[in-house]
């Protein structure tokens, strides 16, 4: 097999280059183009053989400057946990514009997620963090959509019994629009007394229906409130 060594590049060089010179001594514009790939390939040639003797004749010295060389790991840099904050679920249909308008109050300081979801149109300021959704009308459709939505740690605001039995089932805590904790300790008496009541009305016994909402259910609420959202948004930061 036919081997060039690395004078027999340098000589190909030499005579390319006289050749090239000899056939254009006023460098005319246009150059021959076999001349000057034969020029390129055999210093590409000349320069690579060169560098592959230089190594094989002081092997040590290739070896030493690899050893000095040091590979660097790669940083990763490793992305920082997402704090997820509890979003707040009001059954709004029922819920007391009271209680909407201290809700929003408190959303707004503690930049919390406020969904409202409801039969009808329902009025809430215009912000990022709250937004109203209307469902189609029909038993249970609002009820159904937030517990389709909700996730753990979230709070529900509901007045309606089986719906708080349902968000504390996936994990969520419920109050009701008085101040009252739905928790897995309560929720069952509570729902076995609403079952009772609607069984007696249903049969129609008269019973007694809430009594008016006045300012000791909002502070009550209030205080409930501000208890839940700092005992939830230090669980989801852990």
């Amino acid at each position: 097999m036919f081997r060039l060594s690395v004078s027999d590049c340098w000589r190909q060089v030499a005579i390319h280059t006289f050749i090239l010179l000899k056939a254009f001594p006023d460098k005319q514009m246009f150059i021959h183009r076999y001349t000057l790939i034969g020029i390129q390939y055999f210093v590409k040639r000349a320069i690579i053989f060169t560098i592959i003797q230089t190594s094989l004749k002081n092997p040590d010295s290739w070896v030493s400057k690899q050893q000095n060389c040091q590979m660097i790991e790669p940083q990763i840099n490793k992305p920082e946990p997402v704090r997820r904050s509890p979003n707040i679920w009001i059954d709004a249909d029922a819920c007391p514009n009271q209680i909407k308008e201290l809700i929003f109050s408190t959303s707004r300081k503690r930049q919390i997620p406020v969904v409202l979801v409801a039969n009808q149109t329902i009025r809430a300021p215009e912000s990022k963090i709250i937004t109203v959704l209307t469902v189609p009308d029909g038993a249970d459709k609002a009820d159904d959509y937030i517990v389709d939505q909700i996730q753990k740690n979230d709070l529900v605001i509901t007045g309606d019994i089986p719906l708080a039995a349902r968000a504390i089932a996936k994990d969520c805590t419920a109050i009701g629009v008085r101040g009252e904790l739905y928790d897995e300790s309560t929720i069952g008496s509570r729902l076995a007394t609403r079952n009772l009541m609607q069984h007696l009305r249903s049969g129609g016994m008269e019973t007694k229906g809430p009594r008016p909402f006045g300012p000791k259910d909002l502070q009550a609420f209030a205080n409930q409130l501000d208890r839940i959202l700092t005992k939830l948004c230090r669980a989801t930061s852990d």
